[in-house]
């Protein structure tokens, strides 16, 4: 069983991590779509279907059963999807080992439109300065919380910081949405400012769980 790779709604194919799991290349996805998919290709994949074929076709199907697994963890996490998406316009936010892109290119043949890419080119472009701050604030925030001896008081200050944070994150999922599916061409600018804030936001969540 070979994993279906539908082509995009406009003609040039999506990335291959989309196409795996039959979905749209867009940033807004259905999780509970997605999660559907996931479980159906895995039922069609199971070892068990192919207990009795060959070697080859084992390691086929458990190849491909890896693949969706991929698909799966990085389609249905917004930073995860956000670099995925960028990486296609050549982007890179920060030196993450989860290199999702450059897999995709290894593992099929990926022919996607950076027809746009010269009018959005924003490698050099420095990290926002708004953003810079917001880290700032937000990781003394978190050190002025933890560091309050009242238990009681250190919990409800953490949780208020981590409610700011949530908010902050829903508001970047939104203009990652509008930047790459409400423009045309997508606003690669705009979505890079977004993921790299969304990066820093999701550091600070993991630093706030920590304290707690």
């Amino acid at each position: 069983a070979r994993v279906a790779a539908p082509r995009g709604a406009d003609g040039p194919r999506a990335p291959v991590l989309f196409r795996v799991l039959g979905m749209a290349p867009r940033f807004e996805v259905d999780p509970d779509a997605l999660e559907a998919s996931m479980k159906r290709l895995q039922k069609v994949l199971h070892p068990d279907k192919f207990g009795a074929r060959s070697r080859r076709a084992q390691a086929h199907s458990a190849e491909q059963a890896s693949l969706v697994n991929r698909a799966y963890a990085v389609l249905r996490d917004p930073l995860r999807r956000a670099k995925y998406m960028l990486a296609a316009f050549g982007e890179r936010v920060g030196d993450d080992d989860d290199d999702d892109f450059a897999d995709d290119a290894r593992e099929r043949d990926v022919d996607f439109d950076v027809a746009t890419r010269s009018s959005n080119d924003s490698k050099r472009e420095p990290v926002d300065q708004n953003v810079l701050m917001l880290a700032m604030e937000t990781r003394e925030a978190i050190e002025d919380a933890a560091a309050d001896p009242d238990p009681k008081r250190r919990r409800e200050a953490l949780a208020a910081v981590a409610a700011a944070v949530a908010k902050r994150e829903s508001a970047c999922v939104a203009t990652l949405a509008a930047a790459f599916d409400d423009r045309s061409p997508p606003d690669v600018l705009l979505a890079k400012r977004a993921t790299v804030e969304l990066a820093y936001l999701a550091r600070a969540r993991e630093e706030i769980r920590e304290k707690e």
